[in-house]
C-alpha cells in the first residue's frame, strides 16, 4: 500500500480531506499510486481531477473546497458563497458559486461556475485558505442576483459597520462597470440615495482637484482649457498640462448621472485622443477619500507623458 507524502498530507489537512490531482502530481503521488489508493478504500474520487479522504465529515467549507479545485487553481470563490464567507447576511446558503475564466462544464451537484472576464489580482484575498472575491468585489457582484431592498439594506449596513463606505463601493463599482453589467443599476441607485445626494458642488471638487495637483507637486495646469480635437465637439476641460498633452477631468456627478453620461464622456475623450491629448478621469471618491494614493498615480501619469512626448513617440 502506497504511503501518502508528507507535504500531500498537509495539504489533505489544510484542504478538508480534499485533493486536486495536480497537487498530487506535484508532490511525487504516481496516478499508480492514486489509483492503488482508491481500490483500497482510503481514498475516493469526489470529482473529476479531485480526491477525498474516505469518510471525511462533510461541511459548507469543504463544499467549497470541493468547487475550488474542481474549478482549477485561477478560480475564485463568488457570489452567493464569498456573501457568506463576508458574513454578508442577505445572501441564501445556497449552492457552491466560483468564478473562473474559462469555458468550464458544471461538475459536482450543487456547483455554480460563473464566467468573468474581469476578475483581477486586487479583487482576491484569502479567506479559510481560499481565494474569495474582497468584500467590495463581493457587493458588487450579488446586485446582479439580490433584490434591490436587499441590496439597499447590504450597503447601508456594511457602511454604518465601517466595512466599506459608499466612496470606497462607488469606486469598485466604476472600476467594474461595463455597459450591460447586471446590477450597475441597482447598486448605483442605492449609492445615489446613500451618497452625494445632489452631487459634489463644483467649487469644492475643484479645490479638491487642486489639492491634489498641489500633493502631486505638478507645475500649475491651465484652468478651463478649450477641449483640443477637430472641432466636433466643443467645450472645455478642467484642468490640462498642454506641454504633456495631459488632460484631467473631475467627476462629482450622481452614480446614475454618470452612468447615462459614459458615451459623452467617452467622445470627448476620443475627440481629445485624436489631437494626442491623453485624458484621465478622477471621481470624487479618488480625490476626498484618497488624496495621496490619487497624487501619486497623477505625477506617474504626467512623467510618463513627459518622457513619451521627450523620446518623440
Amino acid at each position: 500500500m502506497p504511503s501518502v507524502p508528507i507535504p500531500i498530507s498537509h495539504l489533505l489537512d489544510a484542504q478538508h480531506g480534499l485533493i486536486a490531482l495536480e497537487q498530487c502530481r506535484c508532490d511525487g503521488l504516481s496516478d499508480t499510486a492514486i489509483r492503488s489508493l482508491v481500490r483500497s478504500g482510503r481514498w475516493q474520487r469526489s470529482a473529476p481531477g479531485v480526491y477525498s479522504v474516505a469518510d471525511h465529515r462533510q461541511t459548507w467549507v469543504r463544499s467549497l473546497w470541493l468547487a475550488h479545485l474542481y474549478a482549477g487553481p485561477d478560480s475564485v470563490i463568488s457570489h452567493e458563497s464569498a456573501g457568506r464567507l463576508h458574513h454578508i447576511e442577505e445572501v441564501p446558503a445556497g449552492i457552491a458559486s466560483v468564478m473562473v475564466g474559462r469555458d468550464l462544464r458544471n461538475g459536482p451537484v450543487g456547483l455554480r461556475l460563473r464566467r468573468a472576464d474581469d476578475l483581477l489580482a486586487e479583487h482576491v484575498e484569502q479567506i479559510n485558505g481560499l481565494p474569495v472575491t474582497t468584500l467590495h468585489r463581493t457587493i458588487v457582484d450579488l446586485a446582479m442576483t439580490l433584490h434591490i431592498a436587499s441590496l439597499r439594506s447590504l450597503v447601508t449596513r456594511e457602511i454604518t459597520d465601517g466595512r466599506v463606505s459608499a466612496a470606497s463601493l462607488g469606486a469598485s463599482m466604476d472600476g467594474l462597470r461595463r455597459r450591460g453589467k447586471p446590477g450597475v443599476a441597482n447598486l448605483s441607485r442605492v449609492l445615489d440615495d446613500l451618497g452625494t445626494g445632489k452631487g459634489l458642488p463644483r467649487s469644492e471638487l475643484e479645490r479638491l482637484l487642486d489639492d491634489v495637483i498641489h500633493l502631486a507637486g505638478l507645475p500649475s495646469p491651465q484652468h478651463e482649457y478649450p477641449l483640443p480635437g477637430r472641432g466636433a465637439v466643443t467645450g472645455f476641460v478642467d484642468r490640462c498640462w498642454p506641454d504633456a498633452r495631459l488632460i484631467v477631468e473631475a467627476d462629482g456627478r450622481k452614480w446614475h448621472s454618470r452612468r447615462s453620461q459614459m458615451e459623452r464622456d467617452a467622445t470627448r475623450s476620443l475627440e481629445a485622443q485624436a489631437a494626442g491629448f491623453e485624458t484621465t478621469r478622477l471621481l470624487w471618491e479618488h480625490l476626498r477619500h484618497d488624496p495621496h494614493g490619487t497624487a501619486e498615480l497623477l505625477r506617474t501619469v504626467h512623467e510618463q507623458r513627459c518622457l513619451l512626448l521627450g523620446q518623440g513617440l
